[in-house]
């Protein structure tokens, strides 16, 4: 069975890119061969102009390609504090300088504080577990994230919050983002432009706000027609 078929897809640097579609559409397959944890039947994935084939280039990609899942708490080991759950990529890494100052910048860019070091996934709310999974990827100072329903299982006020803070640190440090959502309000928020994907295959492309307002294929109007909205 094929999971993904003909998929063409480019993020550039400092580019939000959404990649929208309903369950089973392919949305999963895409994340785990852009991390390298699948491997394409045909065609290759390219970071830099480079196939992702040799393991430098591999791991240079993993450096630079920082992954936001959509269950952080479950991501978190729980037996390790935060201070050591942001230090592991940098030492995995090999990144240079001072450790604990880029664990405690990380903190500061997802707004929590150095209170937060000492404590372990079950003493995290929601919300906090979500921005520590943010603050990981960060840590390494990647140039693009891969956010994979990084908003599905928080409440609307802690949803708002974390969008801000993607948008943040994507306009801000100009990171590329790969969002990955069924949740068209949140690809609009944060992306210049989208793909839905449908059973493997991209059935539309184009400017968000476009396929929002006129989709023209049946799949992206039925993730339209499933936008909430507010009464009269």
């Amino acid at each position: 069975m094929t999971a993904v078929r003909g998929l063409d897809l480019e993020v550039r640097e400092g580019e939000s890119v959404g990649l929208v579609g309903p369950s089973g559409s392919g949305k999963s397959t895409v994340v785990s061969l852009l991390l390298g944890l699948e491997h394409p039947d045909r065609g290759e994935v390219r970071f830099d102009g480079a196939p992702l084939t040799g393991r430098q280039q591999i791991r240079r990609a993993r450096q630079a390609v920082q992954y936001i899942p959509q269950d952080p708490a479950s991501s978190l080991d729980p037996r390790r504090t935060v201070e050591r759950q942001l230090r592991e990529p940098l030492r995995r890494f090999r990144v240079p300088g001072d450790h604990g100052r880029l664990v405690r910048e990380a903190l500061e860019q997802v707004d929590l504080g150095t209170e937060h070091l000492g404590r372990r996934a079950h003493e995290l709310s929601g919300g906090q577990a979500q921005r520590v999974a943010i603050a990981r990827a960060l840590v390494t100072r990647p140039r693009l994230l891969l956010a994979d329903e990084a908003v599905s299982g928080l409440d609307l006020p802690l949803r708002n919050q974390v969008l801000d803070l993607l948008k943040e640190q994507h306009v801000g440090r100009g990171l590329g983002l790969l969002f990955i959502s069924h949740d068209l309000t949140a690809v609009r928020f944060l992306c210049d432009r989208a793909l839905v994907l449908d059973h493997g295959q991209v059935v539309e492309q184009g400017p968000t706000i476009r396929l929002l307002e006129r989709p023209s294929h049946p799949v992206t109007q039925e993730l339209v027609d499933a936008v909430p909205r507010l009464p009269a």
